[in-house]
């Protein structure tokens, strides 16, 4: 249906990603490397780079919770805060993926982490 499909866990959103069909998780339904690049993108869809975007969802009572999957009808309620560039020839792939894919962002610590940093960021500016 219409709307920006969401979840608060990762190992959910990189289920639907090619990261996720590559090692092979349950529940990732897209396809594979051939069939991809297909699709004409070749930066975000090819092999070298996998992306993980962290986004801020204006909860106005309107996002449709289905289990792990938000449905977020309105774009202008989500903000990305930060990407994660995934590469996989990286010799720590399989570990950063690992701790990637276990992240929640309904955990309090894990919110708490990512104000820290957020915090961070403003300072240095």
């Amino acid at each position: 249906g219409p709307g920006v499909y969401l979840s608060p866990n990762a190992s959910a959103s990189l289920g639907y990603s090619k990261v996720g069909y590559r090692l092979g998780i349950k529940g990732s339904k897209f396809g594979s490397a051939a069939s991809s690049s297909r699709s004409g993108n070749q930066f975000i869809s090819g092999e070298q780079v996998k992306i993980l975007a962290l986004c801020e969802i204006i909860d106005d009572g309107n996002i449709k919770k289905t289990g792990s999957i938000w449905v977020v009808a309105n774009d202008e309620h989500i903000v990305t805060r930060f990407l994660f560039v995934f590469l996989p020839q990286s010799p720590d792939f399989n570990e950063t993926f690992d701790k990637a894919s276990r992240c929640n962002t309904t955990d309090t610590n894990f919110q708490s982490e990512i104000s820290t940093v957020m915090e961070k960021i403003k300072e240095s500016y």
